[in-house]
């Protein structure tokens, strides 16, 4: 090595422009590469689908439309639908629009797809252009595109850039000095430009080889620059630049070496697949790896050795990561460690088992969850296998999910019968189609079938309802017979020509003067008679009368004077506006002559409406009896004065109830009729159950003189006559009045010589009462009379207020006296509301034995009665009107009629009609019973008069005869005159035929008539005779006899027109017709024989000519892409997804039918490639991991020569690798193939080299160190190496997975991100336990520094 060292570093300069030389030629080369998109160029050569995707393009010619672009409208009308699609079509370099209304792969809810084809391939100009289009010309509507192309692969150079600079971002933290990064970018630099350079010998690379390529190059060769930069730092030490060099080259080479070889070998075992993108990948990689060592030994180190005093200025201090604890717990952890490792292996080997391996390329489609693209599959099969293919198709079209299928058999090479011919070529192409009628006459002509006869019905109906609607054949047509068609279509109904019809109905049939017409029928009818009767309705007769019969000099005198004036009146009623009229009260008295109070109670009992639902209380039916219906003039009479005092009574009681009022007992006595003295008993009796008033009464005090008051009104006899003269005693005594001795005696019963002692002993001559008596006491105080004489003249006196027991004590009476005395002067001053006290009496005096005697049994029921009337009314509660006339005791009618007169009584604004107004009367029995017998009469006849004027009634002479009382004979001579004298004929009806042929035969051969019509009616009328004639005889006629028919149309017609008409409708007629033809035979037969034949040489111009023409050639076109000389095409369209286990269910499901019926085939499509890679996939990816595995064992056994080290090393990266691909699967379900390919190569190749590194040190410093010191050594050596390279991939790789629009690019890059990242922390955690564990075998001799 110290040889190769020493080259290297001695001829350096040479070393550099080799390099150089390289690189600039490289740079050019580079961009002379061929790009390739088509991944099917990497099938296996011997893959059923490269092999049938070749014989395509040598059995087929190339379809002429290479691009499509998939374009979703939401919300569109159909006239937005067709704008749309037009406006599509109109952009530059579109070829076609495929678009079909009628189908679901096209309208979904409110979506709309279009396909637009364009001739040009993806991702050229023009092609890029359409999509620009696309994107700005439709800003109006919401729309989604996407391309049919495949997912581009292409890695932006944003991107790169910025994965460039995160690079440079770890490598300035990792590296020793400022410089160094750019040392090493500059190195592997140019070994990606010289690795792309080189593929110019490769045929083509793919486009993600050639974006992700470089950039997963330079990641993997960051490591050898950093290795023997850091060797050459660690060696400077010692000696010169340029020796130092030689010696950090040759201590290197090994590690470098090692290295790449093993990542080298990792990737070259992807040569191995048979998806030769595998293979590719892997000598690109390969060959970027090898050469990136190459230029880290010569380019490396004279850019070294000539930046050496600028890499010692701008050093720095890098970060230093401690490694001692992790050392301590590796070492540990060592006996631990292999069975950890060994979960580790086994449990993620188990697991990535379950991880789903993809095939297809995933891609952003807006557009798939409403219009998902269709699934493809193509058969190529060998012609002599057509008869057996159709078999194939039948057994698909069982499955619900095949949408279409379309081959030779059953397209092109299919028979046809006429009716299956348009709808076939339609389905085939929706700009080719052929009317279904006129393939149908092609049918007939091509069968040679004997040419029809035909009616003229038959005839004139065809050319009106199939030829003129048919845009090919109505420019063929006469000119003549296009003008007539309407002729055609009126005269080729034969029953129409012979149903009768009316004047006004024959000129819009004839399109002739209705004048000239009813002149015509009058003259028919006069000379034919009258079949028909004449009506006319009563105001039509009345006018007719008043003003044409009346006012005629000739008729006038048909009527008297007095006949005339009832005409005139009765011509109101005849009028509909007249009687229909809505009118007030007053307009309608008016107008009749009537009262208007008798028409105001009509509106009144019409407004009120019916009232049986209806309901009032008895203060509002009171009060509407008394304030108004007894007071009106018409309805007062059906009351006398005795009922109507006693209804303005009851209303008074009821007003009084309703108002809840209360009433003393004197005004409760004068309402009801009662003594007072009885209704105070019984207002006493009311109260005295009542606690509180029982309490007010406990609480009264009276001075004697007001219980003396009250004493004396409920006294009677003699116990009267003492109370009146105490009450004189008392009088005296509370006035204050002096009396003289006489006096005095005679008040107390003193004798007046006593009386006089003692005014003597006073020395007064009178005194007043209260002094005196307290004089004589104290003369004579036991005298019990004087007393109690003194006693009640004091307090009258004082007018002190005494309670019960004291003025019972006073008055020498019971206490319950005067009790019972308060009691009644205390009831006295209540009030009591009627309802209350009626309810009182009935519910609790008369019921009580004790006070029920006091009222008579007719008092007793009148109580009872006016109780439940005030109750009612208290309680407001509808009744209705049975309920009122049981309560009152009246007829039930009576009480109705004032509903009706309550309920319609707010006639404000109401109206009525004439009409309604005599309708109302007759129909209601109040009102009619209101009317004699000759008014309702009279009312009647005008009810008549108005209901058949107003129905438009329409009379015969004899019935308006009956009606109006007229004879019969001059009814009808009214009648005569009137339709002479209108000249209508209304009702007179001829049938066409017999109009004509009246017309053409009597009319225009008179002269005194033909002057009615003008000269084009007349030869209409003489047109139509000819027609009619004809149609209505049902001849049939041959081509030659129609012909001679239509001469009197036109002169113009040829016999080969109306021959061409016959053969037409001969084609759309013949039910019989078994003929069947393909479509290339169709246009065959069109092309060469019909465009020739002389019977059809107007009909086709140059233009249609050249549309046949065009046709026919796209026709053979769309017949070679199906069927080629040797080998033809099925293709099968199925809404399977690409890539799933129904698929390829379908997939084998399809091989293997074509297997059994077929000699030879071949399946192209997406979803074949799918199944043949997973078909090959499992074998191979097994190989490729054994020998990734061997290989790498092999390079690391060389460099370590001991089995032990090889195999941990082996086994840790396969670790991660499964590791990886159980995360990958743990998140997302699946791993695409390429990613685990790369990430079984990259991780074994690439990652073991950390490994590697590691190993070195601990082997190295296990001469000199024991196992810990040689570990923690190991550690330190090699973690800068290890984090920098490792963090560089784990971080470019993730922001490229992240960022890019390729979901494979992303999902190799993330998978190998989560690889490495993976890889790394197995080499840093579980490596250098299984290593320390090993350390035995790795070094048999005993060291002495062994612990």
């Amino acid at each position: 090595m110290k040889k190769l060292a020493n080259l290297l570093v001695d001829r350096r300069y040479v070393m550099l422009a080799i390099m150089l030389v390289l690189t600039i030629v490289c740079g050019f080369l580079a961009i002379m590469v061929p790009i390739n998109k088509d991944r099917t160029k990497y099938l296996a050569d011997e893959s059923n689908m490269k092999q049938g995707l070749s014989l395509m393009k040598s059995a087929f010619p190339e379809e002429k439309e290479k691009s499509s672009i998939r374009v979703m409208f939401d919300d569109l009308t159909a006239e937005q639908i067709a704008d749309v699609k037009a406006r599509l079509e109109s952009i530059p370099n579109v070829s076609s629009v495929t678009y079909d209304a009628d189908s679901e792969d096209y309208n979904k809810d409110n979506h709309t797809l279009f396909v637009v084809n364009s001739k040009f391939d993806y991702n050229t100009d023009e092609e890029k252009a359409i999509e620009t289009a696309i994107k700005n010309g439709f800003t109006e509507y919401k729309l989604a595109y996407k391309n049919n192309d495949l997912p581009s692969t292409e890695v932006p150079m944003w991107l790169i850039l910025t994965a460039l600079a995160l690079m440079m971002v770890v490598l300035l933290i990792m590296c020793n000095s400022w410089l160094e990064p750019f040392l090493i970018l500059i190195t592997i630099g140019v070994a990606v430009v010289i690795n792309m350079g080189t593929n110019i010998f490769l045929p083509f690379i793919d486009e993600m080889t050639a974006t992700v390529g470089p950039v997963i190059q330079l990641t993997l060769s960051m490591d050898y620059s950093i290795i023997l930069m850091n060797r050459y730092r660690q060696e400077k030490k010692n000696s010169n630049s340029i020796d130092t060099m030689k010696t950090a080259l040759a201590g290197s080479f090994s590690s470098i070496a090692s290295s790449s070889l093993t990542t080298v070998v990792g990737l070259l075992a992807l040569v191995f697949l048979s998806f030769k993108l595998g293979p590719e990948l892997g000598i690109v990689l390969a060959k970027g790896v090898f050469i990136s060592m190459l230029c880290v030994f010569t380019l490396m180190p004279v850019m070294i050795l000539a930046f050496d005093k600028w890499l010692e200025k701008t050093e720095k201090k890098s970060p230093h990561i401690p490694m001692g604890l992790l050392s301590k717990t590796s070492y540990k952890a060592r006996y631990v460690m292999p069975a950890i490792f060994a979960v580790l292996l086994i449990g993620s080997f188990i697991l990535q088992g379950l991880t789903t391996i993809t095939f297809t390329e995933k891609s952003e489609d807006p557009l798939a969850d409403v219009f998902p693209k269709d699934n493809t599959v193509v058969v190529i099969y060998n012609n002599e296998d057509e008869d057996r293919i159709s078999g194939i198709a039948s057994e698909l079209e069982k499955d619900e999910r095949i949408k279409s299928i379309l081959g030779y058999f059953n397209t092109f090479g299919k028979e046809f019968t006429a009716t299956e011919m348009s709808e076939a070529i339609s389905e085939l192409s929706s700009e080719t189609k052929i009317d279904e009628d006129i393939v149908r006459m092609l049918y007939f002509i091509a069968a040679d079938k004997k040419l029809p006869t035909m009616t003229a019905s038959e005839f004139m109906d065809f050319i009106a309802n199939t030829v003129l609607p048919n845009e090919t054949f109505s420019k063929y047509l006469d000119e003549n017979i296009r003008y007539n068609a309407a002729y055609f279509k009126k005269f080729s109904d034969k029953e129409k020509l012979t149903t009768a019809l009316t004047a006004d109905e024959m000129a819009e049939f004839f399109d002739i003067e209705k004048e000239s017409v009813e002149q015509l029928y009058l003259y028919y009818t006069i000379q034919n008679g009258v079949t028909d009767s004449v009506t006319m309705t009563l105001p039509t007769f009345v006018d007719f009368v008043l003003n044409t019969v009346a006012k005629d000099e000739t008729y006038g005198s048909m009527f008297d004077s007095t006949t005339l004036s009832s005409l005139k009146q009765m011509q109101a009623y005849t009028d509909k506006n007249t009687v229909l009229a809505k009118r007030t009260v007053s307009e309608l008295s008016k107008m009749l002559g009537i009262d208007e109070s008798i028409v105001k109670t009509v509106f009144v009992l019409h407004n009120a409406g019916d009232v049986r639902g209806k309901t009032m209380t008895i203060s509002a039916f009171s009060t509407f009896l008394c304030d108004h219906l007894i007071k009106d003039a018409m309805f007062s009479t059906y009351f006398d004065d005795s009922t109507k005092a006693q209804v303005q009574t009851m209303n008074k009681l009821i007003q009084l109830a309703v108002s809840k009022q209360g009433l003393t007992a004197e005004q409760m006595a004068q309402t009801l009729g009662m003594e007072k003295e009885n209704v105070s008993g019984l207002y006493y009796l009311y109260f005295s159950s009542d606690s509180a008033f029982q309490q007010e009464l406990a609480s009264i005090k009276m001075p004697i003189a007001d219980f003396l008051s009250l004493l004396k009104a409920n006294a009677s006899g003699e116990q009267l006559a003492q109370l009146t003269q105490m009450e004189q005693l008392i009088g005296i005594a509370v006035s204050g009045q002096p009396l003289d001795a006489a006096t005095m005696a005679s008040i107390t019963g003193m004798t007046v010589n006593e009386v006089s002692g003692i005014y003597m002993m006073n020395s007064t001559q009178a005194m007043i009462l209260p002094n005196f008596l307290t004089a004589a006491l104290q003369l004579a105080p036991d005298n019990a009379q004087l007393q109690q004489l003194n006693q009640i003249v004091q307090l009258a006196a004082s007018g002190t207020a005494l309670n019960a027991s004291t003025l019972a004590s006073v008055f020498g009476i019971e206490t319950t006296q005067v009790y019972q005395l308060f009691g009644l002067a205390l009831s006295q001053q209540k009030s009591i509301a009627l309802a209350d006290f009626t309810g009182f009496l009935v519910n609790s005096v008369l019921t009580n034995e004790a006070y029920s005697g006091n009222f008579t049994a007719e008092q007793a029921a009148q109580l009872q009665q006016m109780n439940g009337i005030v109750q009612l009314a208290v309680s407001r509660k509808p009744l209705d009107a049975a309920t009122l006339a049981q309560t009152f005791g009246m007829d039930v009618n009576m009480i109705t009629t004032v509903f009706r007169l309550y309920f319609g009584s707010n006639i404000s604004g109401k109206t009525m009609t004439l009409k309604s107004f005599a309708d109302f009367i007759l129909s209601d029995s109040l009102m009619s019973s209101m009317m004699d017998q000759a008014s309702l009469k009279q009312l009647q006849f005008m009810q008549s008069i108005i209901n058949f004027s107003v129905n438009e009634t329409a009379f015969t002479s004899a019935k308006l005869a009956a009606f109006l009382g007229m004879e019969p004979s001059q009814s009808e001579q009214l009648y005569i005159l009137y339709m002479s004298k209108n000249g209508s004929g209304a009702s007179w009806k001829l049938s066409p035929q017999a109009f004509v042929s009246f017309a053409v035969t009597d009319v225009l051969g008179n002269k005194d008539f033909a002057e009615y019509f003008d000269e084009k009616s007349a030869d209409d009328l003489k047109l139509g005779k000819t027609l009619i004639d004809a149609v209505v005889s049902g001849k049939a006629y041959t081509v030659t006899q129609m012909h001679d028919l239509l001469i009197s149309l036109t002169d113009d017609v040829s016999e080969n027109e109306i021959e061409v008409m016959y053969l037409f409708y001969g084609g759309v007629n013949d039910t019989s017709m078994d003929t069947k033809m393909t479509i290339p035979q169709l246009f065959t037969f069109l092309s060469d024989e019909l465009m020739n034949d002389e019977r059809f040489v107007d009909l086709f111009d140059e233009e249609t000519k050249a549309d046949v023409l065009s046709s026919k050639t796209d026709l053979n076109d769309a017949i070679a892409q199906m069927k080629g000389n040797t080998y033809s095409r099925l293709v099968i369209t199925s809404d399977y997804p690409d890539e799933s286990p129904e698929t390829h269910a379908y997939i084998a499901k399809l091989n293997e039918m074509c297997k059994n019926s077929l000699k030879e085939f071949y399946l192209v499509g997406n979803s074949v490639m799918v199944s043949e890679m997973d078909e090959a996939f499992d074998k191979e990816y097994l190989m490729i991991t054994l020998i990734t595995a061997i290989a790498i064992f092999l390079v690391v056994l060389i460099a370590f020569r001991n089995p032990t080290l090889p195999l941990i090393l082996t086994l840790v990266v396969q670790c991660g690798v499964f590791i990886t691909v159980t995360v990958i699967g743990a998140y997302s379900g699946s791993i695409y193939y390429l990613a685990l390919l790369i990430v079984q190569s990259i991780l074994m190749g690439a990652t073991i080299d950390y490994g590697i590194v590691l190993c070195n040190f601990y082997k190295e410093s296990r001469e000199t160190m024991d196992v810990t010191e040689s570990l923690k050594t190991a550690y330190e050596g090699s973690i800068h190496t290890i984090m920098t390279s490792g963090s560089i991939l784990v971080l470019v790789l993730a922001i490229l997975g992240i960022f890019v629009s390729s979901a494979m690019i992303s999902e190799v890059c993330i998978t190998l991100s989560i690889g490495v990242f993976v890889a790394i922390l197995l080499i840093l955690f579980v490596l250098p336990g299984l290593v320390v564990c090993s350390d035995r075998l790795l070094f048999k001799r005993k060291n002495v520094n062994e612990h």
